[in-house]
């Protein structure tokens, strides 16, 4: 039965009446009332029929613009991957391909055929003629966690994988072609490696030149003794006991009245008293210009024998009192000090056990003590001094060279251990620069500090304190 018989069986069973008769005055009532509500709800349809078309007509261009829009982002996505400088291709949780851009088939030398979506990364890497070890990322490409893979090709290129899982499975991998990086790497290493050598030496160089410095110092001295000598023996009055003893014999025969009565014999006694005290005199001088000589000998024998100690164990970790270090690196300028009245105090406040390359610390040191002499030289202060510290300072030993002489500029204190920079017309520019490579090849620091021009420097040298020995009571004491 259709809906319209439906309706009209109902409005006639409205309009009958209760003896079986159709009343039908009501029955057209009803069902003019009836057809005016389906006009009513067919204009109802029909204006929704109508926004629904405007509506469909509306999304159907909204997705147009949007597929458009998907389109040209896609475009761009793709040329964005294909102009980046690494690889990259994504891959779904099974490790098939979804999507790898041109970089990445450059690097392994692939055809865009290769690549192909859906693909699994193990065939396609496969199909290259430079991988070699392929497990191994393979491995990575499957774990869980980011990580990374060096990967070196056949040709000799070496490659860094980068692997980022993805929250909903897959991952995204990354290949940068580092060989360029790699092989600068390696000359920087290689470079260093000759810095450091090159340092090495030029601090031995260092060391060895303030080692003939100070020889050349005391061989002066020997000079001065040796001259001494020579004018003394020169001038002896011991031939004046030669015209005696010639005198004498003579008169062997009456030396006795000879001595009494002769005129020249009765001065013979005074001249014998006073030839003794000349040649006493000459002893005492000569003496001490002998003791003075052995003394500078001995002093050139030490400084010697102190450079070949340390040039023999370069590069060897050895245990050294911090205060014998500086003593010894004091040695070795003492004489020059000395000679340009530098004065030197001492106040020494730790002396513990470091171990230590000794000679790269006393390339540091000598180097120190040095450029602090030339400093106060320069200042022509006459009451140049120089003053060396030890102290602890947490695990480091600490070691201050200070000088009151010419003083360092603020704005060269950042300077002032590049290589090659110097303000001395002599300097070379790379005495600090390497004494402050030596002293991170010792796992210390070099630092400096000046107040100013005429207000002097310190210089401090931080090495740590890997063995302990007792700590002396602070002690000043002057040279």
């Amino acid at each position: 039965m259709s809906g319209l018989h439906r309706l009209v069986v109902r409005q006639v069973a409205k309009a009958t009446q209760a003896t079986g008769q159709v009343d039908p005055e009501l029955l057209c009532r009803l069902m003019s009332t009836c057809y005016e509500e389906l006009e009513r709800d067919r204009k109802r349809v029909d204006r929704a029929n109508k926004l629904m078309q405007e509506e469909l007509e509306q999304l159907t261009a909204d997705m147009g613009l949007l597929i458009n829009q998907l389109r040209v982002q896609n475009v761009h996505f793709q040329g964005a991957l294909d102009n980046m400088s690494q690889g990259l291709c994504l891959l779904d949780d099974a490790g098939r391909l979804i999507v790898a851009n041109r970089r990445f088939l450059q690097i392994y030398g692939l055809a865009p055929k290769a690549a192909l979506p859906g693909r699994p990364i193990e065939q396609i890497l496969r199909d290259s003629m430079t991988v070699t070890r392929l497990q191994a990322y393979l491995a990575l490409s499957r774990a869980t966690q980011a990580g990374n893979l060096r990967q070196d090709l056949k040709d000799g290129r070496v490659i860094q994988i980068v692997h980022e899982p993805l929250d909903g499975g897959g991952s995204v991998d990354t290949f940068a072609d580092i060989t360029e990086r790699t092989r600068a790497d390696a000359e920087l290493a290689q470079a260093h490696k000759q810095l450091v050598e090159i340092s090495r030496q030029a601090g031995m160089a260092e060391v060895a030149t303030g080692v003939l410095h100070n020889v050349g110092n005391v061989l002066n001295s020997v000079n001065v003794s040796a001259n001494l000598l020579s004018q003394c023996a020169r001038n002896s009055k011991a031939s004046n006991l030669a015209r005696v003893v010639s005198v004498l014999r003579e008169h062997q025969a009456d030396l006795g009245n000879f001595v009494t009565a002769h005129p020249q014999g009765k001065h013979l006694t005074s001249l014998l008293e006073n030839l003794d005290r000349q040649l006493a005199g000459e002893r005492t001088q000569v003496l001490e210009e002998l003791a003075s000589l052995g003394k500078n000998i001995e002093h050139i024998k030490d400084i010697v024998s102190m450079q070949q100690s340390y040039a023999v164990v370069g590069g060897i970790q050895e245990q050294i009192c911090v205060t014998d270090l500086v003593e010894d690196s004091l040695k070795m300028s003492l004489a020059s000090l000395n000679r340009h009245r530098v004065e030197v105090i001492r106040d020494y406040g730790d002396a513990s056990v470091i171990c230590v390359d000794k000679h790269k610390a006393l390339q540091i040191l000598v180097n120190l003590v040095s450029n602090a002499k030339h400093a106060c030289v320069e200042s022509g202060r006459p009451d140049s001094a120089l003053t060396l510290r030890t102290g602890r300072c947490g695990d480091r030993v600490r070691v201050s060279v200070s000088d009151n002489g010419v003083g360092i500029p603020a704005e060269n204190l950042t300077r002032i251990f590049n290589h090659g920079f110097t303000t001395r017309k002599t300097g070379h520019g790379f005495g600090l620069h390497s004494a402050a490579l030596a002293a991170r090849e010792l796992n210390g620091s070099l630092t400096a500090s000046s107040d100013g021009m005429g207000r002097g420097a310190t210089f401090i040298l931080d090495l740590p304190a890997q063995m302990v020995q007792s700590v002396q009571e602070p002690e000043v004491a002057h040279a």
